[in-house]
């Protein structure tokens, strides 16, 4: 059997023997010898079990809430800063999404592509909300379906769970300063206070039978408690009749993290 080197491609000879291997004498690599047939274990392995579905997309949401829509390039405000910065508010009624809110702004069309821009890449997710500019704060609903699959009791808050641990473990950590649950058009949610190094965000979490909302606002000079931030959030409620089949039906089961 010959042997070649795999970083020069020399041929191997047993004069380039070195120990249990080979040592190439053109560049000097050290090359183990290859396994022979009786070498190896032909008894049969376990197959792994394919890693469970369920909580990566929910994570994926919840990304977007430590900050990654933020733009801190705000030249060019000049002097508008004062009209920029003053709220317009109306109301926004996403036709896909099921769902109305109150805007301090015009929704922009561009949200995804600046999430994207950021660094954000969540395939089969929608990023839908406005910016105040001047004020540096940002307005986001994120929503995603969740994947199909047998109901179960506690499944709702299983996905709010893996939403949180989502915040506090992404790339921007957040810390969550305060959590209560809420119900918002009759479906479990969870509101949360968060912070992100000098950030605060204040985002509810909403679980319906087939998807899940991040409703999020804040920014790095305005608190959770900002009179903006919490009508945006607040605000927030599901047109759709049955956007997952009534509003007392269970979400799919996600499976329990171990």
């Amino acid at each position: 059997m010959s042997l070649e080197c795999p970083d020069c491609g020399a041929g191997l000879t047993g004069a380039d023997r070195d120990g249990d291997g080979y040592r190439c004498g053109r560049c000097g690599a050290q090359v183990r010898e290859p396994r022979r047939t009786r070498d190896y274990d032909d008894r049969p392995t376990r197959r792994r079990r394919p890693p469970k579905r369920g909580n990566g997309r929910v994570v994926l949401l919840v990304v977007v809430g430590v900050g990654v829509l933020m733009l801190l390039a705000c030249g060019g405000i000049g002097g508008s800063w004062y009209v920029a910065a003053q709220p317009r508010w109306e109301e926004f009624r996403s036709p896909n999404g099921g769902y109305t809110v109150s805007m301090p702004a015009k929704a922009r069309p561009d949200m995804g592509k600046i999430v994207a821009k950021q660094g954000g890449n969540f395939p089969g997710v929608t990023f839908e909300g406005t910016l105040l500019l001047a004020r540096l704060e940002e307005y986001c609903i994120a929503y995603g379906e969740l994947p199909p699959g047998p109901r179960g009791p506690g499944a709702a808050e299983r996905v709010i769970d893996a939403a949180v641990d989502g915040m506090k473990n992404g790339p921007q950590p957040a810390q969550v300063v305060s959590s209560r649950p809420v119900t918002v058009s009759g479906y479990q949610g969870r509101e949360v206070e968060l912070r992100i190094k000098t950030q605060a965000r204040l985002a509810r979490i909403v679980v319906t039978p087939t998807r899940v909302y991040t409703v999020i606002a804040g920014g790095p000079f305005t608190g959770t408690g900002e009179p903006r931030v919490r009508r945006f959030v607040e605000s927030f409620q599901l047109t759709e009749p049955n956007p997952a089949g009534g509003g007392n039906a269970p979400p799919p089961f996600v499976p329990r993290r171990r």
